[in-house]
């Protein structure tokens, strides 16, 4: 007898009535085992969690590369003599944050 059925149902029941972790001890304390990775809900919050780290991801790394441009703009402007106020200016950022992007690179 297959009883995945009616462990799934449980598994539900028991999560609208917010008993799931005493009806989780006790189907671990039973004889029979479920495959997690077949249940619906479980393949749901995995493709959920995959949706958040790509999008986060994605994020970072436009981040990353905003952030790489604006220090090649900065070097490549101090490298053509153009004055630190007018960089942190027209880049939007501080004038330390400026400065600080000069002292790493090894030009102040």
């Amino acid at each position: 007898m297959d009883l995945s059925k009616f462990m799934k149902q449980l598994l539900i029941l028991s999560r609208l009535r917010h008993i799931d972790d005493l009806t989780i001890k006790i189907s671990n304390d039973m004889p029979i085992s479920i495959d997690v990775e077949k249940d619906y809900l479980y393949n749901l919050g995995i493709e959920k969690g995959i949706e958040k780290g790509i999008e986060k991801g994605i994020e970072k790394g436009i981040e990353k590369g905003i952030e790489k441009n604006t220090i090649e703009l900065v070097l490549n402007a101090f490298n053509n003599g153009i004055t630190l106020q007018l960089i942190a200016n027209i880049t939007n950022i501080s004038l330390s944050k400026v400065k600080e992007i000069l002292k790493n690179h090894k030009k102040l």
